[in-house]
């Protein structure tokens, strides 16, 4: 008995392991194209992306901590606190601006991963991946560029989905013990985003 449950466990591994690996590969690949784009020095910086940047280095090295975008007393400071994070690590560049997008588009996709995973399978889900890694000039423009708002949009449309989908679907009479607690954490989680 003790030799089949470590067989099961080493099964159980590898079978994740079969999971997270394409999920990894296929991420990687659709920020690959957008470093290479952003290395070529496409698109081009415009004057919000400057406005974005010019925040960050303020929180990176003045010590600011604003709320909101500078003139829009509606737009939170993801990407600037994130570019104040990189510029840190790597110094100020437009390259390293276009990181902050950059990383909240890997957080989009592994969201959107999830979702389709749990609405449908593992395979649909990749190819749900491969489909929104690839683009036109259109959708790959959006994706790069710094505009505060644009890309969290995407990103906390899709953990509004994933959490609503996943309450959904454990929706029920006798929820009780640690699905219940999951179940308010996820309700938090969800009134965050």
């Amino acid at each position: 008995t003790l030799q089949k449950e470590a067989m099961m466990k080493i099964i159980g591994q590898k079978k994740r392991l079969v999971y997270v690996l394409p999920v990894a590969i296929l991420i990687l690949f659709a920020l690959s194209i957008r470093v290479l784009l952003m290395a070529w020095g496409w698109p081009s910086l415009d004057s919000d992306e400057g406005l974005v940047g010019l925040q960050g280095v303020h929180i990176a090295y003045l010590g600011e901590r604003p709320t909101f975008l500078y003139g829009q007393e509606y737009m939170g400071t993801i990407q600037p606190y994130l570019a104040s994070f990189f510029f840190r690590l790597f110094g100020t560049s437009a390259f390293v601006l276009q990181l902050t997008t950059l990383t909240l588009f890997g957080c989009f996709l592994f969201f959107m991963y999830l979702l389709t995973r749990l609405l449908y399978t593992h395979k649909m889900a990749l190819f749900v991946l491969l489909l929104l890694g690839l683009g036109t000039q259109y959708m790959l423009t959006p994706q790069i560029m710094v505009e505060g708002g644009v890309v969290e949009t995407l990103v906390f449309a899709a953990v509004l989905m994933l959490l609503s989908t996943w309450l959904a679907l454990t929706h029920g009479d006798e929820v009780t013990g640690s699905l219940a607690r999951w179940r308010l954490v996820a309700c938090g989680c969800w009134g965050l985003a």
